[in-house]
This record gives C-alpha cells, structure tokens and sequence, in this order.
C-alpha cells in the first residue's frame, strides 16, 4: 500500500472509527468519515497550578487562535461548584457584580495553592499577553482588517482595575513577571 496515491491529487486514507468518551456529552468520533478533529493536553503535572496555566497560555499563543477566552473558576449561584464552596467554606463574592469575570470587586475561586487574587492577576496578565502580541495583532490586521485591529486595540488598552489584587500590593503572578510580552 502507498501512502500517498498521488502527490497531485487529495485523497484522504481510509482508516478505522474510534470512539473518544461518550459523543452525546462531549466525546468524539475520529477517523472513519469523521472530520479531522485537533486535540491538545497538558504535559505537566495537573496539580501544580502555575505550570498548568502557563501552558494553557503557552498553547494559545502558539495557536494563534482569532479569539481566546481566559476566565477563572467561578461558583456562580445554583452551579454545583457553588453547592461545594458552600459546603466547604470557601470565600464567595458578597454581592452580584462579584460573580462578574470582569468586574472591580470579581472573586474567583482560589485553588489549593494559589490565592483567589493571584488567580485572577493571571487571567488579567494572560489576556493581556495575548491579545497585545504582535504575532496576534499582526493576525487580527491581515484577517479582518483595520477597524477590528483598531477595536482589540481599545479593547486592550483598558485596563481592569481588581479590588482584590490592588489589596495584594500587585507584582509577579505565579511565575510571570507582569512586564513580560510576547512578540
């Protein structure tokens, strides 16, 4: 069998289904017929936040995607996850606004080791990193044009001010100095 037919003419190869977890709550089903589908993991160790993170911001700005989100755990009211911190004491925000990702008084969960405001001085600084990177503007420009430059411009040039991390004196958020960008 050749592997390739012809170097002038797309075939794609035959090959077998596999089914990846339960397709009707969120699995896959690759090969066969199936579109060609991207996957992605973390090689580190899952329990340690910083190097977790880092990669998932290291991932996206090597993707390059047209968009990202970076958004910290939240408990939002009658999630499971809010159920949890109730029953484990866990710090929840003390008003509505509080449950916003992009709000002054925003209260993420913390982690095991790392504090709620750390976690969210990273998510800021990762949203920062990435949609400011000439590679991403540069991306943006060709793709879009101008007038959407210009708005991930505005948008990138305001900056969240965070009730929480202005109390932790700012600085370095797990490992990344604030001043580091990405070309």
């Amino acid at each position: 069998m050749r592997y390739c037919h012809s170097p002038f003419v797309y075939q794609r190869r035959k090959t077998r289904e596999v089914v990846v977890g339960n397709p009707a709550n969120g699995g896959v089903i690759i090969g066969g017929e199936h579109p060609v589908v991207m996957q992605s993991m973390l090689t580190c160790d899952t329990m340690d936040t910083q190097a977790s993170v880092q990669q998932t911001l290291d991932l996206a700005i090597d993707l390059n995607c047209e968009f990202a989100n970076f958004y910290s755990a939240m408990a939002y009211p009658g999630s499971p996850l809010y159920a949890m911190a109730i029953k484990n004491g866990w710090a929840l925000p003390e008003t509505w606004s509080g449950f916003s990702q992009h709000s002054y008084d925003c209260l993420p969960l913390p982690t095991e080791k790392v504090a709620a405001a750390e976690v969210l001085k990273f998510r800021d600084e990762a949203f920062d990193r990435y949609f400011t990177s000439k590679r991403y503007r540069d991306m943006v420009t060709q793709k879009f044009g101008w007038e959407t430059r210009a708005h991930i411009d505005q948008m990138t040039n305001h900056k969240l001010r965070r009730k929480i991390v202005e109390e932790m004196g700012g600085g370095a958020t797990l490992g990344m100095p604030a001043a580091q960008t990405v070309a």
